[in-house]
């Protein structure tokens, strides 16, 4: 696998635009010290009815003003001797009785929203360089200073409570735009990026993805810029990324060690997505409802997309079956595994038939002397086993290499059970095999809300008897179509993509070949299709039995 994919992020950056979407919306840099008409109303209240001048400093010790008034007053009072260290020490213990002020008539409160200081409150005595205070008005000095310093606090967390829900309001709008373009991406690489970078700035959190190589370990696909593979596990192991998802949420020490997470305290998501599944999306260090409610449906969406980039990866090597099936099994695979080779770059690639223990090369092609390591993928061809093995050097292979090898096994591998369907009877092991393929399919049209058909044949024919038969489903099926046998040595036609409609005509066009042959005594068909009723292999196939059992 190829080492992990990074990208640049514009820490000013404050949105990300992709095909004319904003993605994602700026990231609360802290409250700004702004008060209402109605709070400065009170203060003019409090300095009447008290006697007091109240001034207030933001976190910098900068004077907060009303419009229009000048600061100078302020900004003098913050220069007096010891004064800016006094607001310094009050601010960073938020704690005004330490330490004590060496002026009685002087009262700086710290400005508390939440357990955070966001500035000072001084209050101070207007007579306060003329004479020494009297008990009672230091009293009403303590007096005011609370008053004043509990209105702001209020009008503080007032504000930060509406910034906060407008925040929030701007980011959700930006995850409903962000999840609609999401698709629109051109490429699985672009994808990965475009959601690292949009949980940086929604939410400031650390994500990473991880890919599932063909080796089946989860490979570090993409992460924040200033990563490498040093910092972060280069893989995690298949088994116990299924024990993480279990919890979504881990926070265990190690366990967060483990995920390349060095945080004392934390946790991190840990969700897997996508067929099988080939992705993993982690994401931390802090977890909260609203970051597991978005990237729940981040990963929903992001599932459909990669399933349809597979899907076209595979209806392209479809349109290439359909236009060499004709030439037989022998030669279509060497043709399509010379377009393999091709699509690999030049890597090389070998097909190699196991057949009772004896291992047969089919077709090679390909530098096989530039191959440093090899691949394998095991292919189903009847009783029989197909292995394909993909030379390639040290690094292994790309994502973009892993995927193109994926679609044309899933492509080829079909046609091969259809190929091998001559094999009668099967056993109850490779029916079963078909019926799981079958699933496949089911789970694939779930996901993709795409059509699809069960087409099946029951004939008490067998052997050489059987032979029209079997040449009626061949040339009434499609190469992408998957032929193969189910329980009780029953022959099924799999349409893929393929709406009721054309199951109908598929139907019409197999019992008009198989009269023109005069094979149709002793057959009858069935068929079924796939909806939220019908919705596994074996629903599909009780259905498709129920027809041929009322006279198909």
């Amino acid at each position: 696998m190829a080492a992990s994919t990074v990208f640049s992020l514009d820490s000013d950056a404050k949105q990300l635009d992709r095909n004319g979407g904003t993605f994602a919306t700026s990231v609360s840099a802290g409250l700004l010290m702004k008060l209402s008409a109605s709070t400065w109303s009170v203060l003019d209240l409090l300095r009447l009815r008290f006697g007091v001048q109240l001034f207030i400093f933001d976190a910098s010790l900068d004077p907060v003003v009303e419009t229009g008034i000048n600061p100078g007053v302020a900004a003098a009072l913050m220069d007096e001797p010891g004064m800016r260290e006094r607001s310094r020490a009050v601010l960073a213990t938020d704690d005004s009785r330490s330490p004590r002020p060496a002026n009685r008539a002087i009262r700086t409160v710290p400005l508390l929203v939440g357990r955070e200081a966001q500035g000072v409150l001084v209050a101070t005595s207007p007579e306060r360089h003329t004479r020494d205070l009297e008990d009672e008005e230091i009293a009403m000095l303590d007096a005011a200073a609370q008053i004043a310093s509990a209105v702001i606090e209020q009008d503080l967390a007032q504000t930060r409570e509406l910034s906060q829900a407008r925040e929030g309001s701007r980011r959700f709008e930006g995850v409903l735009r962000f999840l609609r373009v999401l698709s629109q991406f051109g490429s699985e690489a672009e994808l990965m990026r475009g959601v690292v970078q949009a949980a940086t700035l929604w939410f400031d959190l650390d994500c990473r993805i991880y890919v599932r190589t063909m080796a089946d370990a989860f490979t570090l696909f993409a992460a924040l810029p200033g990563y490498t593979d040093r910092d972060l596990p280069a893989r995690l192991n298949v088994d116990r990324v299924r024990e993480f998802a279990r919890e979504v949420a881990v926070s265990a020490p190690s366990d967060l060690e483990e995920l390349g997470w060095h945080v004392p305290r934390g946790s991190v998501l840990v969700m897997p997505f996508g067929d099988d599944p080939e992705w993993l999306l982690v994401i931390g260090d802090a977890v909260t409802a609203e970051v597991e409610m978005t990237f729940g449906a981040v990963t929903n969406v992001l599932s459909g997309a990669l399933t349809r980039a597979a899907s076209a990866r595979e209806a392209r090597w479809r349109e290439r079956l359909v236009a060499v099936a004709a030439q037989g099994v022998d030669r279509a695979l060497r043709d399509l595994l010379r377009q393999l080779s091709t699509e690999l770059g030049g890597l090389s690639a070998r097909l190699t038939l196991v057949d009772a223990g004896e291992p047969r090369t089919l077709a090679f092609a390909g530098n096989g002397a530039a191959a440093q390591k090899a691949t394998t993928r095991d292919l189903q061809f009847g009783r029989r086993r197909l292995a394909l093995e993909v030379g390639h050097g040290a690094a292994g292979l790309t994502f973009d290499q892993v995927a193109t090898v994926n679609a044309w096994t899933r492509v080829v591998e079909p046609w091969l059970l259809g190929a091998s369907a001559t094999e009668s009877p099967v056993s109850d092991s490779e029916a079963e095999l078909f019926e799981r393929r079958i699933q496949d399919e089911v789970e694939r049209a779930k996901r993709s809300n795409a059509g699809l058909g069960v087409v099946l044949v029951r004939t008490d024919r067998s052997g050489d008897a059987e032979e029209p038969v079997l040449n009626a489903l061949r040339s009434t099926s499609r190469a992408s179509d998957l032929l193969g046998r189910v329980r009780d040595n029953m022959l099924a036609i799999v349409l893929i993509h393929s709406k009721s409609e054309g199951a109908d005509s598929v139907v019409s066009r197999l019992r008009r070949r198989l009269r023109s042959a005069g094979a149709q005594a002793g057959v009858r068909i069935g068929h079924a299709m796939f909806s939220p009723e019908i919705a596994s292999a074996d629903a599909l196939i009780r259905a498709a039995l129920v027809e041929i059992e009322a006279g198909g």
